[in-house]
């Protein structure tokens, strides 16, 4: 059916509304890559900015969101009016309702003539749409049937747990990129560890300051009065680190009862993190 009054607007589309989510969740997308990029610590963050994007962006003059601009949307209240900070943060809360029912919620947008999903009915708010009226018509005078319905709870579902299973790889790929970088800061301590080994092949220990190749390095020195020679590394306190490995040393030690066969040099660490006894059988 048509508006009783042209000139005023109708309720969003509910293409448009999910098309605006979409457009919504990519700068949001980039943020969590980002954190996660630098340390899952920081992942926090995520609650406070999308709160400040949604809030501030539906409180603004525009009453919208970027996604919802670029669909021609607006969020209002029962009354037409902008929302207010109160008003915007009790719709964002009360999504957290939605995605708690598996995206059923939202789907309340397609059952009453105001468009209105769950969220929007415990804050009283209305997503209006903002083309020419006279173009618009109300979304329920094309309802979806059962295959309609069926299709985009099968959708919703999906979705939920595709988020579920981004959420459980996040710590996977950290443990992943932690293995990674003690395999590289191994590889890189060979050289002074081979410097070493020969020394002890001549019954004396090498000295001196050796070059950090790694960015997780600070510093590399090898000395020692033989038999007892070492080589200790200095951890960096880079951010790509996890944070218990920050400032700790590596140390290796000689072990003459199995020397000149592998293992002469044994490790020990002064902490202990995912990834490092696959390289250092001496961690605490």
């Amino acid at each position: 059916m048509s508006p009783s009054n042209p000139n005023l607007p109708s309720p969003g589309h509910f293409g448009d509304r999910v098309l605006a989510w979409v457009i919504d969740w990519v700068p949001l997308a980039g943020l969590t890559g980002v954190l996660v990029s630098i340390d899952l610590q920081w992942l926090w963050l995520l609650l406070p900015a999308h709160w400040a994007y949604h809030v501030i962006s539906l409180a603004s003059e525009k009453r919208a969101t970027p996604g919802k601009q670029v669909m021609h949307l607006q969020v209002v209240d029962a009354n037409g009016q902008a929302l207010g900070i109160g008003r915007a943060s009790l719709r964002w809360v009360a999504g957290g309702v939605s995605w708690a029912l598996l995206g059923l919620g939202f789907l309340l947008a397609r059952a009453n003539p105001r468009g209105q999903a769950m969220h929007d009915l415990l804050a009283d708010t209305e997503v209006r749409s903002t083309r020419v009226a006279a173009a618009a018509t109300i979304d329920l005078a094309r309802p979806w049937g059962v295959w309609h319905w069926a299709g985009f709870l099968f959708a919703a579902v999906a979705a939920m747990y595709s988020i579920v299973i981004a959420i459980a790889a996040i710590p996977v790929y950290h443990n992943y990129r932690t293995r990674a970088g003690f395999d590289a800061l191994f590889e890189a301590t060979r050289p002074a560890l081979r410097v070493a080994e020969k020394a002890m092949d001549k019954a004396q220990c090498a000295d001196g300051i050796r070059h950090a190749s790694h960015a997780w390095m600070q510093a590399i020195t090898v000395g020692g009065n033989f038999p007892d020679c070492w080589v200790e590394v200095k951890l960096n306190f880079h951010p790509d680190m996890p944070e218990d490995a920050w400032g700790g040393h590596l140390l290796w030690t000689a072990d003459l009862s199995s020397y000149p066969s592998p293992g002469a040099l044994r490790c020990e660490a002064d902490f202990s993190v995912i990834g490092l006894s696959e390289h250092c059988n001496g961690n605490p």
